[in-house]
């Protein structure tokens, strides 16, 4: 009974295999409309894969022979795949040769708080001055690695963001007091002043285009910190302002003007304070680095010493290891133009890492890779 079964089975196997004879040019066909490929298929491959073809699976039977058979002799690949932007970002690129690095004025914008940041090739410059006071001299050549500098100072907007999501307090804050220009008069201590009221209670509230003020060299470490960055050094910040030249302004050797920056305003007129950063783009520096005379002094990382430059490494200083009190670049609203001129390294009495005042502010500065 067994042997009558299995013999009809192959019986009718026979006889669908006679019957509907499946041909080379049908596998071909299907290739062709399943898969856009249009490729002669050897003889060798027709018999095996027409059982499975007739047994009521042709889709199955034509991947086979696309991925086992067909797909090995094709010399090239069928298609160009293109990443998408996306991808491009995540993946490392292996078929085309790395984008240049930036260029002189390049700019990227930093996530935690968008601000913008300008490129700083590596480079060697005169740091000091010659003409200046003590402190600036010897005048001695300094080697930087590549860095990014703010294209401007830290605003009340941004610092503002920083205060909100990690409910931080400055140095002004927690003391209750701080130091602002009244009636034109220097440093007085007023109750009340922080860096949303710079010059105390009775005066205007801090404007968020303007670059904040009345934070301590604590908070703007605290605030880079936050940002993912850093305070610049010295040498860092004079390069970025003075450029390979060594200009004695960042603008260049003419002497400032009202339309070049914010200064000398408590001697000149009654409208006293800072302006919107940026709004003396006249007086911008060689990278594009804009307020880097006037408007607020700038805090930097370094530990004030007098004598520094005289022992200072000529590759990427940063300043004595220790200290009492920081350095302030670049002066102000109040300043005259003894004090703005890009090789002037501010330290007074009290300038001690706590010190605020409503002509005093910040930028960051970050590493680059070569």
């Amino acid at each position: 009974m067994r042997l009558i079964t299995l013999c009809a089975l192959w019986g009718g196997v026979f006889f669908l295999i006679i019957k509907y004879r499946v041909n080379l040019s049908d596998i071909e066909d299907r290739l062709e409309n399943v898969l856009g490929i249009n490729s002669p298929l050897p003889q060798v491959f027709a018999r095996p894969i027409s059982f499975i073809f007739v047994f009521g699976f042709p889709f199955f039977a034509t991947t086979i022979l696309a991925f086992w058979v067909i797909f090995p002799m094709l010399p090239a690949p069928l298609v160009e795949i293109n990443a998408s932007p996306i991808l491009k970002e995540i993946l490392p690129e292996t078929t085309e040769p790395p984008s240049p690095s930036p260029g002189i004025g390049s700019t990227m914008t930093r996530l935690r708080d968008s601000a913008i940041m300008i490129y700083v090739p590596s480079g060697s410059f005169e740091m000091g001055s010659q003409d200046g006071d003590m402190d600036e001299q010897p005048v001695h050549k300094v080697n930087l690695d590549t860095f990014w500098i703010d294209r401007a100072e830290v605003t009340v907007a941004m610092f503002h963001t920083f205060v909100k999501q990690t409910n931080y307090q400055t140095t002004a804050d927690k003391e209750g007091h701080g130091i602002a220009f009244v009636d034109g008069e220097w440093y007085s201590q007023l109750v009340g002043v922080n860096w949303q009221h710079p010059h105390g209670l009775k005066g205007p509230a801090s404007k968020n285009d303007h670059p904040v003020t009345q934070v301590s060299w604590q908070d703007a470490e605290a605030y880079c910190t936050w940002a993912g960055v850093r305070l610049p050094t010295e040498a860092e910040w004079e390069y970025a302002a003075r450029g390979p030249k060594a200009n004695r302004y960042p603008w260049g050797n003419q002497p400032p003007s009202p339309d070049l920056v914010n200064y000398y305003r408590l001697h000149l007129d009654t409208n006293l304070g800072t302006t919107p950063v940026g709004s003396y783009p006249k007086g911008k520096s060689w990278v594009g680095a804009v307020d880097m005379a006037g408007n607020v002094w700038e805090w930097v990382a370094d530990w004030y010493d007098s004598d520094y430059y005289k022992v200072s490494p000529k590759k990427n200083p940063k300043g004595p290891s220790r200290g009492t009190h920081k350095v302030r670049r670049g002066g102000s609203w109040a300043a005259d133009n003894t004090y703005i001129y890009s090789a002037h390294r501010h330290n007074q009495a009290g300038l001690d890492p706590n010190f605020r005042v409503d002509d005093t502010g910040f930028r960051c500065a970050g590493d680059a890779q070569e």
